[in-house]
């Protein structure tokens, strides 16, 4: 793989073809002076999103540049994808992973303050992002323009964007602009990696990665595993990679958990929360609209108020759609809801375990305890109805 930096883009040639990516081209617009990261930077950036593809081929790949460091944790995420069902390999060889030349781990990090937030402006991103804020004081947000469906919904989202951040005095987002989704067949892209090349240039020393405990192990709907690159496993290993850590405020939270912290400690981020792909900004007839409107009202809140439907007013197909279990969940507490009855406390439950791993995790913990009744000891570490999803 051959990496050319000039000014703010960036051009990753692939030599070979590899399995389920398009083009043997991936670029990227940076919107800001990159030429001063090391080539190594890029090279490990583009080796961990493109791990899943490279553990699904035969024969090698190999970089210009690599530190020995990165050289392993490529190798670790590759091996770690070969083996993950039902992500493995679909090839009998084994991909060898080879760099041309051992680089200096020679990263310039950690100059300032400035904490680094990826935010696609969904609960999680908004929600890390504030809570981040209210801890450091010092939160720079960037989001990955591809990962929208369209250029409408793009431009949408960059408005709501600007209203966030107008509103709690936040700097205006980072623009990442690429190809990379359209070159390159994924599911779950880890966004956060785009941004480390905007921590050396910036001097961040940390990159908030707004993914949540279900991401740990094992997906929300499924006992299987998910990637690497999708996992708390990844976040550990780059962060013993590189002199920068990648962590997430939102490990100890279930799905709900993010919701519910967003609408008692900033509710007026709501208004500027997009979790549809489809609607400028909600299209009232998918599953993220159910769920969020179902999030609200457990919350205590008319889901009218951010332009979205009652759940009940849903049409009767989408609520009979077989749904996963956390939505199944949402339902159940609004039915005792309206049957004046208490909440299962277990609905609220978080997992204490995580809490080490978490970013900057005793002044998280401090502002947690004040939204949830397992931070308080009365129901203890995570729980029955959290761990069936871990």
């Amino acid at each position: 793989m051959e990496v050319k930096v000039s000014g703010s883009s960036v051009k990753a040639t692939i030599d070979d073809d590899i399995g389920w990516v398009k083009d043997r081209t991936i670029n990227i617009e940076y919107g800001i002076d990159v030429d001063e990261v090391p080539d190594h930077i890029f090279n490990y950036m583009f080796g961990l999103l493109l791990s899943e593809q490279i553990s699904w081929s035969d024969g090698m790949i190999v970089f210009e540049e690599l530190t020995e460091k990165e050289l392993r944790s490529i190798r670790a995420h590759v091996h770690i994808n070969s083996y993950s069902d039902p992500y493995g390999r679909a090839s009998e060889g084994v991909p060898r992973i080879l760099t041309e030349k051992v680089a200096n781990p020679d990263m310039n990090i950690g100059e300032t303050d400035l904490v680094l937030s990826c935010n696609g402006m969904g609960k999680d991103g908004i929600a890390s992002m504030l809570l981040a804020n209210e801890i450091n004081g010092s939160v720079q947000g960037f989001t990955v323009g591809n990962q929208y469906r369209n250029e409408k919904l793009y431009s949408e989202r960059k408005e709501a964007m600007k209203g966030l951040c107008n509103t709690f005095s936040l700097p205006q987002q980072m623009y990442i602009e690429t190809d990379f989704m359209k070159n390159v067949r994924y599911k779950i892209i880890p966004w956060w990696l785009f941004g480390l090349p905007l921590a050396y240039s910036l001097g961040s020393i940390d990159i908030i990665a707004a993914t949540g405990l279900c991401y740990a192990k094992k997906h929300v709907t499924q006992s299987k595993l998910l990637r690497p690159n999708g996992s708390i496993n990844s976040l550990c290993n780059i962060s013993q990679t590189i002199p920068l850590n990648i962590s997430s405020v939102m490990l100890p939270l279930s799905t709900y958990g993010c919701q519910k912290l967003l609408v008692e400690r900033y509710p007026e981020a709501l208004k500027y929360q997009r979790s549809c792909m489809h609607g400028l900004p909600w299209c009232l007839n998918c599953e993220d609209c159910y769920k969020t409107s179902l999030y609200l009202e457990c919350n205590g809140l008319n889901p009218n108020e951010i332009g979205l439907l009652k759940s009940s007013n849903y049409s009767k197909k989408l609520r009979n759609k077989p749904c996963n279990d956390i939505t199944k969940e949402l339902g159940y507490n609004i039915n005792r809801k309206l049957k004046n009855e208490d909440y299962d406390p277990k609905f609220e439950m978080m997992c204490l375990d995580w809490i080490p791993l978490t970013w900057r995790s005793e002044k998280t913990r401090k502002i947690l305890e004040q939204h949830f009744e397992s931070y308080r000891g009365s129901y203890g570490p995570y729980g029955d109805w959290v761990s069936k999803y871990v």
